[in-house]
């Protein structure tokens, strides 16, 4: 156990009790989602319809539903700090983007090397299923650039593994790992990070009547997952894989950024699968090569994402043998 907390940063001072960190999350959790539901109906009720057309388009395109989501993410970061004090944080040192316990690394070649692992797993797999026609062609918009969006992608994909490394493992994992250990505080927080995918706010409650009842209907949409995918537990499963792969990546480097390319090279790879390929039709899927472009709903995606994480187990461990006991 030794090993595995200078790996992951001293234990000093001393972290708080894991099960009240627990209580507080949900407490706070629980506040996030009353603040962003009040938000939310608000928002939908009263400010869309003296907004500018243009600019309600912007924020209805995808739905009432995912106002909810925004919401939520944008409280998230206002009651982050709250969540940090109550969870043994340190300051902003504190978030897995140096390796504060061993030598120092080259955080580029880290990110890179992530970037790379990513595109050659799930973005390989997408070509090879585009390749082999169990993936199609989708048509194009002819107005749109193709290396803007690219490009766009890109950036997009690289701001999303920043912000989920930095708050899912760069931060929870590893102060959760100094209360309950590292295996502990993987299968927690890759457990939750697989729930939270499925947090889906249901459209249907902005009509509720009544204010309050409205905020009550969106509060427990938000609060419930969305079960109802054929695929529900092969997808729970796949993210839970993918959040111990990462977290895996942040044991083996001391920092989160071997994790944050990855996770970009990912995001990356599933944006561009979504953009130039569709499904085939439904006659012509299989549970084993799936459906959905960021492939979490196959066997195929199962066995690169345990792959990933066994070869990262085998580093771990290859450096855990030459470096001994302690």
């Amino acid at each position: 156990m030794t090993g595995t907390v200078s790996q992951l940063g001293s234990a000093e001072p001393a972290p708080p009790d894991g099960w009240r960190v627990v209580v507080t999350l949900l407490g706070l959790f629980l506040l996030l989602v009353l603040l962003a539901a009040v938000t939310s109906v608000v928002l939908v009720r009263y400010g869309l319809p003296h907004l500018p057309p243009a600019w309600a388009e912007v924020l209805t395109h995808r739905g009432t539903g995912k106002i909810m989501s925004r919401a939520m993410q944008v409280w998230l970061i206002v009651l982050l700090p709250l969540v940090l004090r109550f969870s043994g944080w340190r300051g902003w040192r504190d978030c897995g983007w140096q390796n504060a316990a061993g030598p120092a690394r080259p955080l580029w070649r880290d990110l890179l090397a992530g970037l790379a692992l990513g595109v050659a797993t799930l973005g390989a797999l997408a070509l090879f299923m585009f390749l082999t026609g169990r993936r199609v062609a989708d048509a194009l918009d002819p107005a749109l650039s193709i290396p803007l969006t690219v490009l766009g992608y890109a950036l997009s994909a690289l701001v999303v593994a920043v912000f989920e490394e930095t708050v899912a493992r760069g931060i929870l994992f590893r102060l959760w790992a100094r209360t309950w250990g590292v295996v502990a505080a993987a299968l927690f927080s890759s457990g939750l990070f697989a729930v939270v995918h499925f947090l889906n706010p249901d459209a249907a409650a902005f009509q509720v009547p009544g204010f309050w009842s409205a905020v009550g209907a969106l509060g427990l949409s938000a609060l419930r997952p969305d079960t109802g995918d054929a695929a529900f537990w092969i997808r729970l499963c796949n993210l839970a894989l993918l959040g111990l792969a990462l977290c895996a990546m942040v044991r083996l480097t001391g920092s989160i950024w071997l994790a944050v390319g990855a996770h970009a090279g990912w995001v990356w790879s599933i944006k561009l699968n979504n953009f130039f390929t569709d499904a085939v039709p439904p006659p012509l899927r299989s549970r084993v090569w799936g459906a959905r472009g960021d492939l979490t709903d196959s066997v195929i995606g199962s066995a690169t994402l345990l792959a990933v994480l066994l070869v990262v187990l085998g580093m771990i461990w290859r450096r855990t043998r030459r470096s001994g006991p302690g």
